[in-house]
């Protein structure tokens, strides 16, 4: 118990006024009487009684020393001091993780952060503000300096758990700047946040670092990988047990070939492998444990079909030596396709290889992804003659097909106009496009229209580079767009004639999310699991698949002991907190009641 202002007491001095004039006052009562024999008799009784017995007989002045006296009381701010947080300013730190999600009892760990922070917002004092801030990868501020309770309560009830990493170091640092350099507590509710990693924050403020849960009944799907090799499609997860017992694992694996059901015993707090031998062919495969636990988020695991470290090279037309001798050395073994009585050239029936055509008709180009090189005057392209090149070639520096690769440097003597609009451009001689890259019939394709007999390109550094560069990014398109994690910002290339573009669910072929074309990247979904993107040209669609996954951080429920650092002058860690509840109000209030009953005491005109 203590007062904010006591300064105010001394004001207290009024009620002996108050009772000096009451015993002074005069009061008179007119009588018809007969006789005054017994004034003096009256007088004398009067003045037997003690001044203490004079007070009692008035109401009134009763009632107006209980109401100085609260007012008094009230303008010295009593208060009193319980369990909270201290300072004028609090920050509380949510993690909305995906381990946060797991079961603790009848609530989960995110359900008790909530109700903390709410808790908190309820014992805060007079003068007391309070920010929230979330610790999601991109840590985002949901209020500040909040005073009003409901509204501070109304937006913590609203907030759900996400499958993203937690990013506490980057939130902790983001809270200390929002609290003034005034006495302020900053209070992080997460679930395995060790004081090791806390104290590389620099803060002048106190930390109090809520852990919460100590659920340990957990199966995770840790890893997952699928390969073909010689014909066969075989998969391995690694499987944890966090529980105190051992566990017979049942796993379910699912691909749009159909799906396979395993069993494997996993000891307490430890790991196995499951190799998966007859799977069947799939582009992509999901698992799925099917056993009940305490956390739901890592039971399931996508993998996207792997094959050889790169796909078939194929030449065709006037192969160029110096071409025969760069791809070797970036690791590719290039089959040169023969022609048959009919000079038609034999295209072999592999689709996920990669096709390098120099001087070939239009009309003779197989499906799949092409490098063209000289393309033959005529076609869709409207490719004419050779010309002479007049200016010097400029490019596309931010394209990833030019990344380290010098074109300005690059002597070209003559190359072949051609106007397309599904290509897009990426070096230019002037105003004229010279390479370009797109999408022909649903497929990537490079086009580059010279010849590299009449140009010094070959013999420059970065011509290895580029054709590297060209074989990855015709791999690429054509394949898939590999794994990810939730929410995270991927760097997607669309094909030029894509008219149209969506996220859906390859397993129910159910659309999700509409893919703006006009931006080189697109936000993967939030939730885990497996995906496809789907781009729509006038040629038909191009599926590309991806997965994504819950990070290492957030496959585990290991939960850590709460903890409290800094704010103590001498350096010393403090557990505990106080807040400052003010009863002004209450004093205030009650001598407000105190003046309304002396008024009708007062009208009434009672005395005792």
């Amino acid at each position: 118990m203590g007062f904010l202002t006591p300064s105010f007491l001394w004001l207290g001095g009024f009620l002996a006024v108050l009772i000096i004039f009451y015993l002074f006052r005069k009061e008179f009562t007119e009588k018809e009487i007969s006789s005054t024999i017994l004034w003096n008799h009256l007088v004398q009784e009067w003045k037997a009684n003690r001044w203490w017995r004079k007070l009692q007989r008035h109401l009134l002045l009763l009632l107006q020393i209980l109401i100085v006296c609260l007012l008094v009381l009230a303008m010295a701010q009593p208060f009193f001091t319980g369990p909270g947080v201290s300072g004028n300013h609090v920050v509380a730190v949510l993690d909305p993780s995906a381990t946060m999600g797991a079961r603790e009892g009848e609530a989960t760990r995110f359900q008790d952060a909530k109700e903390a922070v709410v808790d908190m917002v309820d014992s805060l004092g007079s003068g007391q503000q309070m920010s929230l801030l979330t610790a999601g990868k991109v840590p985002q501020l949901l209020f500040s300096e909040e005073t009003d309770k409901n509204t501070m309560k109304r937006t913590i009830n609203e907030l759900e758990v996400t499958f993203e990493e937690d990013n506490l170091m980057q939130a902790a640092g983001y809270a200390t700047s929002l609290v003034p350099e005034g006495e302020g507590e900053i209070h992080l509710f997460t679930d395995s946040l060790k004081k090791e990693e806390l104290k590389k924050v620099p803060s002048p403020h106190k930390f109090v670092v809520h852990n919460i849960g100590n659920q340990v009944n957990n199966l995770s799907l840790r890893a997952f990988g699928a390969a073909e090799k010689e014909g066969t499609i075989t998969g391995v997860l690694t499987i944890a047990n966090e529980s105190k017992k051992d566990t017979n694992v049942s796993v379910s694996i699912e691909g749009d070939g159909g799906s396979v059901a395993k069993n494997i015993l996993v000891k307490a707090e430890a790991a196995e492998l499951l190799y998966i031998n007859d799977l069947a062919p799939s582009a992509f495969y999901e698992a799925i444990i099917t056993n009940e636990d305490d956390y739901q988020a890592d039971n399931t695991i996508s993998a996207i079909l792997g094959g050889s470290a790169s796909a078939e090279v194929y030449l065709a037309g006037e192969t160029n030596p110096f071409l025969e001798k760069v791809l070797p050395l970036l690791g590719y073994d290039p089959v040169v396709l023969s022609e048959n009585e009919e000079e038609e050239i034999l295209y072999p029936d592999d689709t996920s290889g990669v096709y390098i055509l120099s001087g070939i008709e239009q009309e003779a180009w197989p499906a799949g992804p092409k490098f063209i090189l000289s393309p033959v005057p005529g076609g869709s392209f409207n490719v004419g003659e050779e010309i002479e090149t007049e200016e010097g070639l400029s490019v596309e520096d931010s394209h990833p097909l030019l990344s380290y690769v010098e074109m300005e440097d690059v002597y070209l003597q003559s190359r072949k106009p051609f106007t397309s609009s599904s290509l897009e451009p990426i070096v230019w001689s002037g105003d004229e496009p010279v390479i370009s890259r797109g999408t022909y019939e649903g497929s990537p394709m490079v086009m580059a229209a010279m010849d590299l007999e009449d140009s010094d390109w070959p013999l420059q550094p970065g011509f290895p580079i580029f054709i590297k560069n060209a074989l990855h990014y015709l791999q690429e398109e054509n394949q898939t767009l590999g794994y990810a994690a939730p929410n995270e910002e991927k760097q997607v290339s669309f094909s030029s004639d894509s008219i149209a573009a969506e996220i859906f669910d390859p397993l129910t072929n159910t659309a999700s999310d509409k893919v703006e074309l006009n931006s080189d990247s697109i936000l993967m979904p939030g939730t885990p699991g497996i995906y496809g993107l789907k781009e729509t040209s006038d040629y038909g669609t191009r599926d590309r698949y991806f997965a994504v996954l819950l990070s290492e951080k957030e496959q585990t429920i290991a939960s850590e002991e709460s903890f409290s650092i800094g704010g103590s002058p001498n350096g010393e860690e403090d557990d505990e907190t106080k807040s400052v509840h003010p009863l002004w109000k209450w004093a205030a209030l009650l001598a407000f009641i105190l003046l309304i009953l002396e008024w009708e005491v007062y009208r009434r005109g009672i005395t005792t």
